[in-house]
């Protein structure tokens, strides 16, 4: 899936766009989430394509003063808003 189709997918899921600064929390069926505490809630960082236009979106721990990711190579389908 491109990654237009990707975001305009999220935003008409959830109702809001999915943009640096986001809060999130893991789904319970993604492919990528074994890193991630189903109960934490995390920041988005980064927002970045692949060379398959697939949308990678990076993590920190949720600290609104830092913009270190510390989790990356998330799908759009390993997230949720929080």
């Amino acid at each position: 899936m491109h990654f237009s189709d990707e975001m305009e997918c999220w935003e008409n899921c959830y109702g809001e766009r999915l943009t640096i600064g986001t809060y999130v929390k893991s789904t319970d069926y993604g492919d990528n989430i074994a890193s991630l505490d189903a109960e934490y809630e995390y920041m988005v960082t980064s927002l970045k394509f692949n060379d398959k236009e697939e949308v990678m979106i990076g993590l920190n721990d949720g600290s609104i003063d830092s913009i270190k990711t510390d989790k990356d190579y998330f799908k759009i389908a390993d997230l949720q808003p929080a």
